[in-house]
């Protein structure tokens, strides 16, 4: 709007211009003919001062559009105007006319029910397994087939689209018209009824249970797994416990038994008496035994044994002295006989007592360890 009233005021002011200069060359030629030769054109005048703005006229009906005209040459540039007021606003569109609603499609038909399925048959009952044997496992009875499914109901026709309003006449930017409202959509048809499950068989019975499978073959061994690396010497540990008796190689029994008549003279704690001899082969040895002894006065009385080597001349154990009535003394010991020699077994007693019965039980060994000593309490 505010190029179109500057374009009409530069034309304005090119036919003022163009007036004026009709006008001033009229006068020249009236000059001409009382007698003067015809003048030489003046220069241009200067551009006038632009009128003052007109005021703004009552806005006129829209009227049609008409056809866009050819694009006039480009002109000077005249200065900006000032801003014209802004005109009346045009009067509403008139508003469109809803679309009518669709009709709401018809209902499809129920689909017919399923058949139901028939009976399935019995399964056969599974031969019974010979007594013991386990037998095979009856087979299955076959289930029966399923129902047929119901169609599906057709779905009703789609109600058409309303119309869209007629639009309005173009006013200055009216309200924007409602939006024509949607056809309801067709309803659903129903979905048809699910057939019936056909029934299910009856299980046959269970056979036995087969006989186990024969255990398989036993697989080859596995290879040897590589040696290990030796490992570092560990450090010197305490010394151990003295070891056993050495492999025996040779047994023997000695059992004394009392002669008739036989006692232990009183007085003999210091010097006992002889209760018997018996030979030795060269070796070495292990012994353990006994001695029962009793008195011949039911009173109390002191009693002592010893195992000596006679070859040797050497104690090999001795008994303490003990007090009492019937006792039992204990000998034990390890010895080495370099040749063949005897062995005698001597006890004694303050009053006379009696022998009851000796056992030792003599063991021939490999070897011998030397002898340990220990300090009481170390």
């Amino acid at each position: 709007m505010t190029k179109l009233k500057s374009i009409l005021a530069l034309l304005l002011c090119l036919l003022l211009f163009a007036a004026a200069a009709l006008a001033s060359n009229e006068n020249g030629q009236g000059n001409n003919d009382q007698g003067g030769s015809t003048g030489l054109q003046g220069p241009a005048g200067p551009q006038g001062p632009a009128g003052p703005q007109g005021p703004a006229g009552p806005q006129g009906p829209a009227g049609p559009k008409g056809d866009t005209g050819a694009v006039g040459p480009q002109g000077p540039i005249g200065p900006k105007g000032d801003t014209g007021a802004v005109g009346a606003q045009g009067p509403a569109g008139v508003k469109g006319d809803t679309g009518a609603t669709g009709a709401t499609g018809a209902t499809g038909a129920k689909g017919d029910k399923g058949d139901q399925g028939a009976q399935g048959p019995v399964g056969p009952m599974g031969p019974a397994g010979p007594q013991g044997a386990t037998g095979a496992v009856g087979p299955q009875g076959l289930a029966g087939p399923q129902g047929l499914k119901g169609d599906t109901g057709a779905t009703g026709a789609q109600g058409p689209k309303g119309d869209t309003g007629a639009a309005g006449a173009q006013g200055i930017a009216g309200p924007k018209g409602d939006t024509g409202a949607t056809g309801a959509a067709g309803a659903t048809g129903a979905k048809g009824d699910k057939g019936d499950t056909g029934a299910t068989g009856a299980q046959g019975p269970k056979g036995d249970t087969g006989a186990a499978g024969a255990q398989g073959v036993a697989g080859p061994k596995g290879d040897t797994g590589a040696t290990g690396a030796t490992g570092a010497t560990g450090l010197q540990g305490p010394v151990g416990p003295m070891g056993g008796l050495g492999i025996a190689t040779t047994a023997s029994v000695v059992d004394v038994i009392p002669g008739t008549g036989f006692q232990i003279p009183a007085g003999t704690l210091t010097t006992r008496a002889n209760v018997g001899n018996f030979a030795l082969p060269q070796g070495n040895y292990a012994f353990t035994g006994y001695v029962d002894l009793q008195p011949t006065l039911p009173l109390p009385q002191q009693y002592t044994c010893a195992l000596k080597d006679i070859g040797d001349a050497i104690t090999l154990d001795a008994s303490p002295t003990i007090l009492g009535t019937s006792v039992r003394l204990t000998l034990s010991g390890v010895f080495a006989a370099p040749f063949a020699t005897q062995l005698q077994l001597s006890c004694g007693s303050d009053s006379p007592a009696l022998l009851i019965k000796a056992h030792l039980n003599l063991i021939q060994v490999d070897h011998l360890l030397p002898a340990i000593t220990v300090t009481a309490g170390n």
